[in-house]
């Protein structure tokens, strides 16, 4: 395996009594201490470790239930697709201190962006989230904005991405341009570039990225008061791209709008056109076909002051109610919400038994 170092053989042994029959997909701890494991051949977090089965290439699916390096104790459970009975079952154990991608699938929490492993698994309900539990039991008073519920597991370069583009750190916006007949009633035009490649690592499919107007980038009197007239197209300015509408103000001159790119590529600076007209139009916002079926929730907490529901962009429907937490302070984009981390203080799901679980190990 390209990148390993260090390959111990591992044998399956009998120490509760024989096997008596083959077992087919079958869950097999391996304990790693300093008498069996040099942990020093792994990064601190194992986040470097693999399994593959003997030909020492084809990958085993694991999880890791605990990898400490300070007291040299981990253990993880490999799923071996046969254990036999007529002998030992070998399969190898990869490390290196490389900084890989995680390859233990489970539930993570990332916070702006990076992993957080503080996340208690066992303790995270579907039917309520709040800054405790989330975080795994330590206080948190902070105010939330976007939070989403993946059913897949993300790569740490979509989450990178995902962050600088939550931080409007993605995009250059062009000058306006005049020009008739681009797309029918339309007069105007601004083309975007995602220029920040520094927070692109891979590329990406099917990614939404936020596009931020103010009056320093927009002129808001060149557009409808509520944004319907609003469209956004690929490179070529013609094929459409689906979007939704977060926020669009005149009176504040704020907006901002979430629009699905079909590729992000690294070291390119992509671009996509924005259209817009003073004249009222049929609204073309979209919000479920932006956050697509990897999405089990995305809460913007756009809510205004004294709401009490949040909603949710999915196709889900899995709309929160506010209890005890304050909804509508101003977050870093459009609303926000302010918890104080007491357990009893979060947003509950009304569809939450009926959410599909999200994919682990086995």
């Amino acid at each position: 395996m390209a990148g390993g170092l260090h390959q111990p053989a591992i044998a399956d042994r009998d120490e509760s009594g024989p096997i008596t029959e083959n077992l087919a997909d079958f869950p097999l701890p391996v304990r790693l201490h300093a008498g069996n494991f040099d942990f020093r051949h792994a990064n601190t977090d194992g986040l470097g470790i693999r399994f593959t089965a003997d030909d020492g290439l084809t990958p085993l699916s694991f999880e890791r239930e605990r990898h400490d390096s300070a007291t040299q104790q981990a253990e993880y459970w490999v799923r071996l697709p046969q254990l036999a009975s007529d002998g030992p079952t070998k399969f190898y154990l990869y490390a290196t201190q490389a900084p890989l991608a995680d390859a233990a699938p489970g539930r993570k929490l990332y916070l702006n962006g990076e992993l957080d492993n503080t996340l208690n698994d066992a303790g995270y309900p579907y039917g309520n989230w709040h800054t405790e539990r989330v975080i795994g039991g330590w206080q948190m008073n902070a105010v939330l904005d976007e939070v989403r519920l993946s059913r897949v597991v993300r790569s740490p370069a979509w989450l990178r991405a995902q962050n600088a583009a939550i931080r409007d750190r993605l995009l250059a916006y062009g000058a306006a341009q005049t020009r008739q007949f681009w797309l029918e009633g339309y007069r105007y035009r601004r083309r975007i570039a995602i220029t920040n490649t520094a927070a692109i690592r891979g590329t990406l499919g099917d990614f939404p990225v936020l596009v931020k107007l103010t009056d320093a980038n927009f002129n808001f009197f060149k557009s409808s008061p509520g944004g319907t007239d609003i469209r956004f197209t690929m490179s070529d300015g013609v094929t459409p791209l689906s979007f939704e509408r977060e926020r669009h103000s005149r009176d504040t001159r704020q907006a901002e709008y979430w629009v699905r790119i079909p590729r992000l590529h690294a070291g390119t600076a992509d671009t996509f056109y924005l259209y817009h007209s003073p004249e009222e139009l049929p609204d073309a916002s979209d919000p479920a076909s932006v956050w697509d079926s990897n999405y089990l929730f995305v809460h913007h907490m756009a809510a205004t002051g004294g709401a009490t529901r949040v909603y949710d962009s999915t196709a889900n429907a899995m709309t929160g109610t506010a209890a005890n937490v304050t909804l509508g302070v101003e977050g870093f984009i459009s609303g926000g919400v302010l918890t104080d981390g007491i357990a009893g203080h979060w947003i509950s799901l009304a569809n939450a038994f009926s959410a599909p679980r999200l994919p682990r190990s086995r």
